[in-house]
């Protein structure tokens, strides 16, 4: 009977080993198919980036990013221009302005002579040259 005890805790001492070492198989197994999904799942990936990178979606959206930049730098270019043009034609406003204002008050002076008072504003650099401060 102490043989059968024995030789029955043997058996169930393999078996359990058995069990452990196919627990243990099984577990490195689902672990290195983890890793390759993982693995492949990263050169999918990889892969994805290179055709899209490389395919016409790509181009097409760079395309379209690079025509955006364009319309706004025509629009801003045709702005200033426009501002431009808008400020000349006022500065030319401004000068003529001054210049009658000085023309007037020099045929007021030859008129009235002496007895016309001193303007200060008149005799500034902006009156003179005829340019806006």
């Amino acid at each position: 009977m102490a043989q059968k005890v024995i030789l029955d805790a043997m058996i169930r001492r393999e078996d359990f080993a058995r069990e452990l070492e196919g627990s243990t198989l099984r577990q490195g197994l689902l672990e290195l198919a983890n890793a390759r999904t993982t693995q492949a799942g990263q050169q999918s990936k990889a892969d994805q980036v290179y055709q899209y990178l490389t395919g016409p979606r790509f181009k097409q959206r760079i395309e379209a990013i690079v025509e955006r930049f364009k319309d706004m730098r025509d629009d801003i270019d045709k702005e200033r221009k426009f501002m431009v043009k808008a400020w000349a034609k006022r500065e030319a406003q401004v000068c003529a302005m001054i210049d009658s204002t000085v023309g007037m008050v020099g045929d007021l002076h030859g008129i009235m002579g002496q007895a016309m008072p001193e303007i200060s504003a008149i005799d500034e650099p902006p009156m003179i040259e005829g340019k806006a401060a």
